[in-house]
């Protein structure tokens, strides 16, 4: 019978102690640890991304003609020059890029390595350890669009007045169509595109939450963006609060749906703990991406209120 060496037996030796040590980790209070990291990413990431495309809104609409001569005139290789030595000069941090990589990487070896050795690792906590890795990954990789945009923005000359400063200067005409545009172009965005996008914000992630057959998509926070982009750039009469609270809820949920559907005889989960689970991050990253608190934004029932528990 052949024997088994001594680097093999310390190899499985070491195996069995991590196997171990793996299984006596609270998991529970280690991935809620991750799920606040994940959403101080996602709220200073997507606020600023959010207020960058606003930024844009507001250039394009007030400032065409200078955008126009930039981009298609015969400014066009001084401002591509301009442009060039800005992304060169930006702050890239390649590090964000590599600790996705990473988070990705751990993520998915942890899920492969638990479906061949089931003991290693709880299949169900796999299955968060995932989502929380997606957000998170995901909201590190938002940072470079978000470069991408300020570069863009910082290339035009800045005014210290913001939206009025650029109003006063535009034309008459501009002054007055500029909002009906923006208006009309958002609302053809969510009549046809995005029928789900509309609304205040925060009464649909509170619906979403406790009325059942109103989920809250991935998408959401794409078309929400664009169409509040659209409105508030252009000078329109809406508020920052409420797009960004339900930005934040659908960008929450859409990594957490994968931890709800799937079913793992390891340790089952009743339908509470799957809805409580969707529930602490919609809110959590809700609450964290909102700006400010206004009067006329309704209070979360108390059902809203989850532990790690």
């Amino acid at each position: 019978m052949k024997q088994d060496s001594p680097a093999s037996s310390r190899v499985g030796l070491l195996l069995e102690r991590a196997r171990g040590s793996a299984a006596r980790i609270p998991w529970e209070r280690a991935l809620f640890l991750g799920v606040a990291a994940v959403i101080g990413i996602y709220a200073g990431i997507a606020a600023g991304l959010f207020t960058q495309s606003i930024r844009t809104v507001q250039i394009v609409l007030f400032r065409g003609n200078e955008v126009a001569a930039a981009l298609l005139g015969g400014g066009r290789a001084a401002w591509v020059g301009i442009f060039r030595e800005r992304l060169t000069h930006a702050r890239w941090h390649v590090e964000f890029a590599a600790l996705a990589l990473l988070a990705l990487v751990f993520a998915f070896g942890a899920e492969a390595l638990a479906a061949r050795q089931p003991g290693w690792m709880p299949r169900f906590e796999v299955h968060r350890v995932r989502a929380v890795a997606l957000a998170g990954s995901l909201g590190l990789a938002l940072y470079y669009p978000l470069v991408l945009l300020a570069t863009f923005n910082h290339t035009f000359h800045e005014t210290s007045g913001g939206l009025h400063e650029m109003a006063i200067h535009a034309p008459v005409w501009v002054r007055v169509l500029a909002p009906a545009l923006g208006a009309t172009a958002a609302g053809l965005l969510i009549r046809y595109v995005s029928p789900e996008s509309g609304g205040h914000g925060v009464v649909e992630v509170i619906e979403a939450i406790h009325v059942r057959g109103r989920p809250l998509r991935g998408r959401i926070a794409v078309w929400k963006s664009l169409a509040a982009g659209l409105v508030i750039g252009s000078g329109g009469s809406a508020g920052r609060e409420g797009p960004v609270v339900h930005l934040g809820g659908a960008v929450a949920a859409s990594p957490a749906a994968p931890g709800q559907a799937s079913r793992l005889p390891s340790r089952p989960r009743s339908r509470g703990r799957c809805s409580r689970w969707r529930s602490c991050w919609a809110i959590s990253a809700s609450a964290a991406s909102r700006p400010s608190c206004s009067p006329a934004s309704p209070p979360p029932p108390p059902r809203a209120r989850c532990s790690a528990a």
